[in-house]
């Protein structure tokens, strides 16, 4: 069953102050990586981490990169659209969604086009419970859902047609999605 909740509009959602028993949360700064600006180009990249030493990151013009054990690999892709979000169950199981209905899966050593025939609609988001349940978001209330064998649209509530921008979930059957105009959508049952 999918729920449509009403909210403000949210920007940002960040999480400071203390944390159990007034303990206070204190977060290391961020180690920069620098890469090489004829590898990654500007424009928005996303990561995706599996371990300390592994992790993917996913960019512009179909660009995927992979650092393991402080190697760097890149990836190619037969697209030039953006990719703008990544979620992977593993280092061997990374999906990457991004402009016109890009989505592709990376396998540890090659990737491959599961584009849906049709659906040109940009995503924006992607989660998983497992490598057979995953969900991506993006323009105009676009829902796609990912079953283990292939992926498929998934029809967003009645009157649902702003832009989703992001997907988490605990489970399966606990997903949430939210977008634009303080939209949240809440499957509790599978698609």
């Amino acid at each position: 069953m999918l729920s449509l909740y009403s909210a403000v509009k949210v920007r940002r959602v960040a999480f400071s102050g203390t944390s159990g028993s007034g303990a206070a949360v204190v977060r290391p700064p961020p180690t920069v990586v620098s890469l090489r600006s004829a590898t990654v180009s500007s424009g928005r990249t996303t990561a995706r981490g599996f371990s300390a030493t592994s992790f993917v990151v996913v960019g512009k013009a179909g660009t995927i990169i992979v650092h393991n054990n402080g190697a760097w690999s890149s990836f190619t892709t037969t697209t030039n659209d953006n990719f703008t979000a990544v979620w992977g169950s593993s280092a061997t199981d990374i999906w990457a969604v991004g402009e016109k209905g890009a989505i592709f899966h990376f396998d540890g050593s090659s990737t491959t086009s599961h584009a849906i025939t049709g659906m040109t609609k940009h995503l924006y988001g992607i989660w998983g419970s497992s490598a057979t349940d995953i969900w991506a978001v993006g323009k105009d209330a676009t829902i796609v859902h990912y079953d283990g064998t292939g992926w498929s649209l998934v029809t967003p509530p009645t009157g649902v047609n702003t832009d989703l921008n992001a997907v988490w979930g605990t489970s399966g059957m606990d997903v949430w999605i939210v977008g634009e105009n303080g939209t949240i959508l809440h499957y509790s049952t599978a698609p």
